[in-house]
């Protein structure tokens, strides 16, 4: 399988873009396929300039339908597999104009449950949207900036706030490095110099809230929450938290009073 360029049906090179990053796409995907859970893995070195990525993704499929859209922008595309029920099915992909990701099935995909699999590999940017990574008093950082529209930057994904599903990030990075992500860490694993953290399972998130950070960072501990709470700041910049630590209790319990419920998620 190859990936192939919409307009010329020739390999393409991967597209890059510089400056500012390019506009929205207008182009929406329609709920003939739904997703409700992806997988998503990042193997993350701040000091390179690239990554690799691994996602899985259970699927419905709600319309008949031969093709599945997501959204992708300057990645690169190495393999795409979906299967049913333990069954592969042959699968052609392309990216189209407007940040879309097309894979094409080889006879049409009838209503039911399906698992899609990519493997992709990127840049990181240099910009503060998708995944990005910076230099700062001689350290690396990677972050990501994902609203509005910026997640498919990072990966395939299905780009947009309709689309509210369980994510489970998983990172490999050097050993030593703080990783962070939306939720509390499930498992971590060392192995020849690398850590592979693994986070729990979201609850039901749109593409633009997901985080991670990667980097020598400290996290300086937020108590007086009604959940576990951290400032998360570059190395040597801890100090600075005082302010943080100080406002967000009283501001947290505001808004739990507002709303009449406790924070729902685990950690802040």
């Amino acid at each position: 399988m190859t990936q192939i360029d919409a307009t010329t049906h020739q390999p393409s090179p991967k597209l890059r873009s510089h400056g500012q990053p390019p506009a929205s796409s207008i182009r929406r995907l329609g709920r003939e396929v739904i997703p409700n859970y992806q997988r998503v893995h990042l193997a993350i070195d701040p000091s390179r300039a690239d990554y690799a990525g691994f996602l899985a993704i259970d699927l419905e499929i709600r319309e008949a339908t031969a093709r599945i859209c997501l959204h992708a922008r300057d990645l690169k595309i190495a393999e795409a597999r979906l299967s049913q029920g333990g069954t592969e099915l042959s699968l052609l992909w392309e990216l189209e104009a407007e940040d879309i990701l097309s894979l094409k099935a080889s006879q049409e995909l009838e209503p039911g449950e399906y698992h899609l699999e990519i493997d992709f590999s990127g840049e990181f940017g240099t910009q503060a949207s998708g995944l990005y990574r910076m230099d700062y008093n001689g350290n690396s950082y990677v972050f990501t900036q994902f609203q509005a529209d910026f997640a498919r930057q990072a990966f395939p994904c299905f780009d947009e706030p309709c689309f509210k599903l369980a994510y489970q990030m998983e990172v490999t990075a050097p050993e030593g490095l703080l990783v962070v992500s939306n939720t509390p860490v499930e498992s971590e694993e060392v192995e020849e110099g690398t850590q592979t953290t693994l986070f729990c399972v979201t609850k039901p998130l749109p593409s633009y809230l997901l985080a991670v950070a990667v980097g020598p960072m400290e996290a300086v501990e937020l108590p007086g929450l009604s959940v576990p709470g951290r400032v998360i700041a570059l190395a040597g910049q801890g100090h600075l938290a005082g302010e943080a630590i100080r406002t967000t209790p009283p501001i947290l319990r505001a808004l739990e009073r507002y709303f009449a419920r406790p924070y729902p998620f685990e950690q802040l």
